[in-house]
């Protein structure tokens, strides 16, 4: 990648191979000791009198070399040898480690964008029998609602090909579930944003927000015949955005709050399994202590929160 030293105004970087030697060094994996005739430079007035070509290996395959130039033969001694035998391991060995941790990373965003694609289908289930239900009765609510499960979709579709967005494209996507829900539990559901305007453009995982969000209304709707509400609350401290989301619903014992973070938990509406991907992917990004928080007393509510670095673009 990079010539240093005497010979570097015709010893060039980018070029072929163009010595049998360096060659030979590539095929059999082994470091070699070359003197001028070896070298083969086509310059008359090239210092270089001998080098010392050792492999560049990934996984055992030879990538390339490191080469050593010399004026004299004689000054490459044993010990010179060695050093750049273990220089070369050292460099094959970070090579490895760069190899590794890239794919590392391309796992960890595949996955990402299998948890980010997963729809509760009871949700989309409950939606398009309201629909149905609504075409006879009320056609225009149903036309409405046909188009808040739209905006719903096309959002949740175009946030699968993305590993972080602001929380202000987030926040779109929690009020067009919102709009379907509102629909669906007319009079029963009060929703209150508490949002520092600082916080939309900090960057958050997709699909966040949206299915703590759908847990809060489940659990504060369901078991409730009116009066129910969700507090969706969004702040900025000196380094770090604070999310919380909190609902007066029927609440869960304090197991079961510890449970959901740790193990995804089949449910009936299948919020467990959500709220675990939503933990996962918190910690992928930000670290184990931007999981999940949950506090929660039966019959009184449940608050969902986390805390995430502030970005750098904020």
């Amino acid at each position: 990648m990079a010539h240093v030293g005497q010979g570097h105004d015709h010893h060039q970087t980018q070029m072929p191979i163009q010595t049998q030697i360096t060659l030979n060094v590539i095929n059999k994996g082994e470091i070699v000791i070359a003197n001028k005739k070896m070298i083969q430079c086509r310059s008359e007035d090239c210092p270089l009198g001998a080098a010392v070509i050792a492999p560049l290996k990934r996984r055992d395959e030879t990538i390339g070399t490191l080469k050593f130039y010399f004026r004299y033969e004689k000054e490459i001694t044993p010990v010179v040898t060695e050093l750049i035998s273990g220089l070369s391991a050292l460099l094959s060995n970070q090579l490895e480690i760069a190899e590794a941790d890239k794919a590392f990373q391309l796992a960890k965003e595949a996955e990402i964008k299998v948890l980010q694609a997963q729809i509760n289908p009871h949700f989309l289930f409950n939606t398009l029998n309201t629909i149905l239900s609504l075409v006879r009765s009320d056609p225009t609510k149903a036309r409405k609602l046909l188009v808040s499960l739209s905006h719903f979709l096309r959002q949740n579709m175009s946030v699968t090909t993305q590993n972080i967005i602001t929380l202000e494209h987030e926040l779109r996507h929690v009020k067009a579930y919102l709009e379907i829900e509102e629909t669906r539990f007319v009079d029963k559901l009060k929703v209150f944003y508490q949002i520092d305007e600082g916080t939309l453009h900090q960057r958050i995982p997709p699909l966040t927000l949206q299915p703590i969000v759908e847990n809060a209304i489940k659990h504060g709707i369901k078991e409730r015949d009116g009066n129910s509400q969700v507090i969706i609350s969004i702040q900025k401290g000196n380094n770090h955005v604070h999310v919380s989301i909190e609902d007066n619903g029927i609440g869960m014992s304090e197991e079961r709050a510890k449970e959901i973070c740790v193990t995804p938990i089949k449910s009936s509406n299948g919020n467990g399994v959500a709220l675990y991907n939503v933990n996962r992917r918190l910690m992928m990004l930000f670290g184990e202590k931007s999981g999940l928080n949950i506090k929660s007393e039966i019959n009184k509510g449940t608050e969902i929160a986390f805390t995430i670095p502030l970005s750098e673009v904020v």
